[in-house]
């Protein structure tokens, strides 16, 4: 059996139809008269056709060249069988082409890459800028230097006085509605081609996509998957980055490709280069998170890739409560960063200060529900300033848990968080030098250096881009807002190569930036080793979505199983002809038998996919058939010479020194209520804090009766031990008229105000020395010194104004303690 490829196309079916008729045709006119030739030599009773045919193979073939004279008659029968040749080859033409895409397979390799780039690269814009030339040809004899001076001096004199040049640009519509420049000549206009491709992205040696999203109807997304050692860096990676026509932010495991690119891009194409090294943090530019907040929706962002990426999966799966440590972490942190937000300067905005706050919080298991730290009275303090403060209410959230659950929330927060306890990641992130807002006004290089085989600070890293989509989208409907654009377009187009994606954590809502990101100019490339590593990292729909946002896939080579089964299914099926012959032997029965199928199979089995040649590859490109291709050869880039390797370029070396900043560091760290330092909130006037204020007073003026009535008990009352509880409670509702009176002036809460001296003596059946209820609100005795009084356990005083305070339970509290 043999099988044998059909045409892989139908406008080459249609070509290798005519061509084939014009070869039968004019073979048959040459036999013909050569026949005839040979006929109208011979006797007229010999003239059949067996001697003439019998004649001519005898050596009739030595004269070849002897067509005329000739009998017409055998030129008849050549033209007849001409005829019927091609009758035979027209019914075999509209056989497969009747079958090939209806009954079979459809798919073939694409070829015409020349139509490709009429409408994929050579953008009508840079075109119309450019202007449609003929390129100068020069003379084949280069050392004959006159008479090329000459020629080009004859090119330029006739392109300036024919008035057919410039030419005009002859501009279709294809079926996809776009414009397409269908005057452009692959031979007379390379070097527009090649300026065309100057301000396109790299695929392959021959397959470029242009920038402009708009026009191609594509967008700019690529995923790649490539095993190592098939050359994701030197085929894809740097031949992107000499192209140098976009901001550019790129992952860099080691730092290769920063030592090599390094150097050109800050030399020679003018980009300011920026390292954010978590590899070799003393190396790197402080990157701090917390200073991109530009409103509360960035907090929650914030928090939940840091989530995310240290303690989701973890407790999501280790227990089945997971998903409630995960949400009470996160109303914690949400509640600390957005202290430090509202509250302190710009310069105090760091995780370090994040870290310090939630240790404020210094209850033990034996500690009540009721206590209060210096963690929680920075926020009441807050509540009191704000009340309608984003931090103030997801501190509300976690203070609903009870006491214990408070503390393994802290415990386990503050365990998340204690890499910054580290003096390099404290430093690297305690101010931002990275300028993120300037990477689309001008032309930028990021290179994020990351450990190859360490993935404990990957967190820092997703966050990293995170924050950067974020403040790009911005910037793109600022520029939209402030200069009146239908689009939200980016001033400078930004790629990202998210070079060995899978070490750097998962990105947060990156299928939702692959989906979106056209429109602001931004081209998202993650690379992956293989298909399994997309699915690890955002699970199976995470990863369906993110190759299908991608209008390219771009293929290097590998082995994953997985990887395979995709790469074969989009490669879908081709039609093959199958010429199944069986021969009888010579003096046996049977008979000769020749049939013809046209069968379906796939274009590449999963064995050709896996045993490709390492300088191939295989490209998607969404709606086009796909290419098989040659990678791109690095060296033939125009700009090669300025790479490390190259013969002008250098290593780019690394000089930043980040060293440790301790007193910058420690005179920026948040400050306890009462501690020297401490930055008291802003009061912000809101309907929430007036009516604060108005149930404040109401509950003030039944304090006040209170405090009346348990002044008439302790000057009328025989008992000392209703004195004692008497004066304590006094204590306590000052306490509280204090907290009002941090809200409202008008509320009073000293001792003098109320009418009775500062210091209220005990009797000496009780042993009690003295109990100061001034500024300090402490209860004085000779057992102890009782702090905080407020929290002991009275009977609500604002349920109803004549119900006092029970003076067993207080007594007994006063036991406990």
């Amino acid at each position: 059996m043999k099988t044998v490829k059909p045409h892989i196309s139908e406008k080459q079916r249609l070509s290798n139809f005519l061509t084939n008729c014009v070869v039968v045709t004019i073979s048959s006119i040459y036999f013909g008269l050569r026949l005839g030739n040979v006929a109208y030599h011979m006797p007229l009773e010999e003239r059949d056709l067996f001697n003439v045919v019998i004649t001519f193979s005898g050596g009739g073939y030595a004269k070849w060249y002897a067509l005329f004279p000739s009998n017409l008659t055998y030129l008849g029968i050549g033209l007849l069988a001409a005829f019927v040749m091609c009758a035979i080859l027209f019914n075999e033409y509209m056989r497969v082409k009747g079958t090939v895409e209806d009954a079979h397979g459809d798919s073939y390799f694409e070829e015409d890459y020349h139509q490709y780039n009429k409408e994929f690269v050579c953008d009508p814009a840079l075109i119309k800028a450019k202007g449609l030339k003929d390129d100068i040809r020069p003379v084949k004899k280069s050392n004959v230097k006159w008479l090329q001076h000459i020629y080009v001096r004859f090119a330029l004199l006739r392109r300036k006085f024919r008035k057919s040049e410039p030419k005009k640009a002859n501009f279709t519509r294809n079926d996809e509605g776009k414009l397409v420049c269908e005057s452009i000549k692959e031979d007379k206009h390379k070097k527009l081609i090649e300026y065309c491709k100057d301000h396109a992205q790299i695929y392959t040696n021959d397959i470029y996509l242009s920038l402009n999203g708009n026009w191609s109807q594509r967008n700019t997304n690529a995923i790649v998957f490539g095993a190592s050692g098939t050359g994701k860096s030197r085929y894809f990676l740097k031949p992107n980055i000499l192209q140098a026509n976009t901001s550019i932010v790129i992952t860099d495991p080691s730092s290769d490709v920063m030592q090599s690119t390094g150097y050109f891009l800050e030399k020679k194409a003018g980009y300011k280069v920026k390292c954010f090294n978590i590899d070799d943090m003393t190396k790197s530019l402080r990157f701090n998170p917390l200073y991109y907040i530009r409103d509360t929706k960035d907090i929650a962002i914030i928090v939940n890739c840091f989530l995310e990426n240290v303690d989701g999966e973890k407790k999501k799966s280790s227990s089945g409560d997971g998903d409630f440590w995960l949400k009470a972490s996160t109303a914690l942190l949400c509640a600390c960063i957005g202290y430090t937000v509202e509250v302190c300067p710009i310069e105090s905005r760091n995780f370090s200060n994040v870290l310090d706050i939630i240790r404020l919080d210094g209850r033990s298991e034996n500690d009540d529900n009721t206590s209060e730290t210096a963690f929680d009275e920075l926020f009441i303090r807050l509540g009191e300033a704000n009340p309608a403060s984003y931090a103030y209410q997801q501190y509300k959230i976690f203070r609903q848990a009870p006491a214990k659950t408070r503390l393994n929330i802290l415990i386990s927060t503050s365990v998340n968080l204690s890499q910054m306890d580290i003096p390099e990641v404290r430093n690297l992130t305690y101010k931002d030098e990275m300028e993120l807002d300037r990477l689309s006004e001008e032309k930028m290089a990021i290179f994020l250096c990351i450990p190859q085989a360490d993935t404990t600070y990957s967190w820092l890293t997703a966050m990293f881009y995170s924050i950067l989509f974020k403040r790009l989208y911005a910037k793109g409907e600022q520029r939209m807002r402030d200069e009146g654009l239908n689009d939200p377009q980016l001033k400078v187009p930004v790629r990202f190569f998210i070079d060995e994606c899978r070490n750097i954590g998962k990105i947060p809502n990156l299928s939702i930036y692959l989906a979106t990101c056209r429109k602001y100019r931004i081209s998202i490339v993650p690379i992956f080793q293989n298909y399994s590593q997309v699915e690890e990292v955002y699970g199976e729909k995470g990863a369906n979505s993110i190759i299908s946002n991608c209008d390219a896939f771009l293929f290097l080579g590998g082995s994953d199983e997985a990887t395979l089964k995709i790469i074969t299914s989009h490669l879908g099926k081709e039609t093959v002809k199958t010429l199944s012959m069986n021969s009888a032997l010579l003096f046996t029965r049977g008979q000769n038998s020749t049939s013809k199928q046209l069968s379906a199979k796939e274009l590449m089995t999963r064995v050709q996919v896996e045993t490709m040649s390492n300088n191939e590859c295989l490209l998607f490109i969404r709606a086009l058939r796909p290419f098989r291709t040659k990678k791109f050869v690095l060296e033939n880039h125009k700009n090669y010479k300025f790479l490390a390797e190259g013969s002008q370029g250098e290593i780019y070396i690394n000089q930043i020194e980040s060293n440790y900043e301790d007193e910058e560091i420690e005179g920026l760290r948040i400050k306890a209520v009462g501690e020297d330092g401490y930055i008291k909130p802003a009061v912000v006037d809101s309907a929430r804090r007036r009516n604060l204020i108005i149930e404040n007073r109401k509950k003030a003026r039944i304090i006040k009766e209170n405090i009346d009535k348990l002044n008439m008990i302790i000057a009328t009352s025989d008992s000392e031990k209703e004195k004692k509880a008497a004066r304590i409670t006094i204590s306590m509702e000052l306490n509280k008229l204090k907290a009002f009176a941090r809200i409202d002036n008008e509320i009073a809460y000293t001792p003098q105000d109320l009418g009775f001296a500062d210091t209220i003596e005990f009797s000496d059946e009780t042993k009690t020395e003295s109990t100061d209820i001034g500024d300090n609100y402490k209860v004085k005795t000779s057992d102890e010194t009782i702090e905080n009084v407020v929290t002991a356990t009275p009977i609500d005083s604002f349920a109803d104004p004549d119900v006092f305070y029970d003076v067993d339970l207080i007594e007994d509290d006063l036991e406990e303690r």
